[in-house]
């Protein structure tokens, strides 16, 4: 899994980030569409965050597109048995941490 996580806080545990995703070819894009607030709020100081399923690919090298705000970032990614390097192309807006 893919997990992208802001970096901006919330004031409640477990907000998500609202996304659409789609496999074009060998290219994940994934546009960020806003946050969604859980019901119930638990006051907590927290990021948002979503997950994407991106292993059991055939292909051990594909990019991720990840678009917001009119901004797009693109990451290249390599699979190596069961972790994965990542490396940037453009990179206005994200980044990579494990």
């Amino acid at each position: 899994f893919l997990q992208i996580t802001s970096s901006e806080t919330f004031p409640c545990a477990g907000y998500q980030i609202r996304t659409y995703e789609v496999w074009d070819n060998d290219t994940l894009i994934v546009d960020i569409r806003g946050f969604i607030k859980p019901t119930p709020c638990y006051r907590a100081v927290d990021f948002a965050k979503t997950k994407h399923q991106i292993l059991g690919r055939r292909t051990k090298r594909f990019a991720i597109k990840i678009r917001s705000e009119g901004k797009t970032d693109m990451w290249m990614i390599v699979v190596e048995g069961d972790s994965f390097k990542a490396t940037p192309t453009v990179q206005k807006f994200t980044s990579w941490f494990r």
